[in-house]
């Protein structure tokens, strides 16, 4: 019998290179910072336990804790972001080694689960069911991500020609991941799009993605990520500064 394929991100080194570059190549910017606080307000700042699910290195959970009064949990299953995340959160957050399959806290003990750019990790199905098993009554999940429904408004994509195609592939569409928590019996109450501005132009998008904290640059070639960098850069000096942003989602579920 054949052996299984290995899925791309297999490829990826969590617990090493890709886990040091996370916390300078994927920086929040202030402004950034207030139109994701703006959109999470209303479902977090009344909250008294929020979990991370797929926190990384925790730059969002740092972000609700020291956004809201809520208790904030950090769930997340690879051991380099959790060393990173551990060094840099306030001490009131507390960090779980757990998968959004396993989240390892008790049922009906969460106020929101809030997920941003991790979907495309997890077993949907497993994943939604345990979100809603932690939940309480009357609590709400929070997924941001950049679904294929906007990746024809990412910049970056336009340097690295095959991360496009590897993104299609593995990651799934909003519809998708909207049906599967339906299923779940989690029901979409909002879908919106934030324009987040990443940064102040395109060298500083070229510095940002020099550091290949997004996994999809750790599985196209050295060569093709070269050439693109090089290619922003020489974009960069050709046109007059503007700011950069990028599209992301956000859905929020309640239960029945």
């Amino acid at each position: 019998m054949d052996e299984p394929e290995a899925d791309a991100t297999d490829a990826i080194d969590y617990d090493g290179q890709l886990s040091e570059a996370y916390e300078p190549g994927r920086r929040i910017s202030a402004e950034a910072r207030a139109t994701w606080w703006a959109a999470v307000e209303p479902y977090v700042a009344a909250a008294g336990v929020v979990a991370d699910l797929g926190a990384g290195t925790g730059r969002f959970a740092r972000l609700l804790a020291e956004s809201s009064a809520a208790r904030v949990i950090a769930v997340e299953p690879a051991a380099g972001m959790l060393s990173v995340g551990t060094g840099l959160a306030p001490d009131d957050t507390r960090w779980v080694s757990a998968s959004a399959e396993h989240i390892a806290l008790r049922s009906a003990s969460v106020d929101v689960v809030w997920s941003a750019f991790a979907t495309h990790y997890f077993d949907l199905p497993a994943a939604a069911r345990e979100c809603a098993r932690v939940l309480k009554p009357g609590g709400h999940m929070l997924i941001w991500h950049a679904y294929p429904e906007v990746f024809d408004q990412l910049e970056w994509y336009r340097w690295f020609p095959s991360s496009l195609a590897i993104d299609h592939a593995r990651m799934a569409t909003a519809a998708e991941v909207i049906d599967v928590w339906a299923d779940a019996g989690l029901h979409l109450v909002d879908r919106s799009v934030h324009q987040m501005r990443l940064t102040d132009d395109l060298d500083g998008l070229a510095d940002r993605l020099a550091h290949r904290a997004i996994s999809t640059l750790r599985l196209i070639d050295d060569a093709e990520f070269e050439t693109g960098i090089a290619n922003l850069r020489a974009r960069a000096a050709e046109t007059e500064p503007a700011p950069v942003y990028s599209p992301n989602m956000m859905l929020v579920f309640a239960g029945a």
